[in-house]
């Protein structure tokens, strides 16, 4: 069975009594929402699932990795889902960094378009993903799924493939490669190639201590 991260303890020992393999998606259901919220802010990450760790044994639980953002655009109701090939692409255009929040321990990125509306986005990308990968190695939750891979940082891929859960090395990710990602910009039949895509560099910082 699926279920959010976030689900209530009983409800979750109830479904790890009656089924085999409990699915845990790990996205604040609140990232929905009007307001602009941290797609799955660490403290919120932690203690969800050492809750879930309380009532179904690892063994039967599978995470379920976020990936992508969403972007609360002034205006408009609702956030739009965008893909993270899709958030460096518009970082690059409207030149403005992608930053890390040292709270939440997710990305996010704010800029003005061309019509003067707002954007705040907040995402998931392999920085997030290599706290949330340590913090189920610790748990001893060893089955990770993704949740939207059209929507994952190409680094998640390259965390994985950096070695076991326990020795796993944040900078195979420090390359940012967008691949053969095509976005476009304004509406309109005509089509014109404006600029193509550039490798960019993050540096991951591992506090020990944590």
């Amino acid at each position: 069975m699926i279920l959010p991260l976030e689900s209530d303890p009983d409800w979750l020992t109830r479904v790890g009594a009656a089924v085999d393999v409990v699915v845990l998606v790990a996205i604040n259901s609140q990232a929905y929402g009007m307001r602009p919220v941290p797609l799955a802010a660490h403290g919120w990450f932690a203690a969800n699932l050492a809750e879930a760790r309380k009532r179904i044994e690892p063994s039967r639980l599978v995470l379920a990795i976020g990936a992508g953002g969403m972007d609360w655009i002034s205006g408009n109701i609702r956030p739009s889902s965008v893909s993270f090939p899709e958030a460096a692409r518009l970082s690059g255009y409207h030149r403005t960094p992608i930053t890390f929040d040292s709270d939440a321990l997710n990305s996010r990125l704010a800029f003005n378009d061309a019509r003067g509306r707002r954007h705040l986005v907040w995402l998931l990308d392999a920085a997030s993903a290599y706290n949330q990968l340590v913090e189920a190695s610790r748990s001893g939750l060893k089955n990770i799924a993704l949740q939207s891979p059209g929507m994952v940082d190409a680094g998640f891929w390259e965390l994985l493939g950096s070695g076991s859960a326990e020795r796993r090395d944040p900078s195979a990710a420090n390359l940012v490669s967008l691949g053969n990602y095509v976005g476009f910009e304004g509406d309109g039949a005509l089509l014109k190639v404006t600029a193509t895509a550039k490798d960019g560099h993050r540096t991951f910082t591992v506090d020990h201590s944590t």
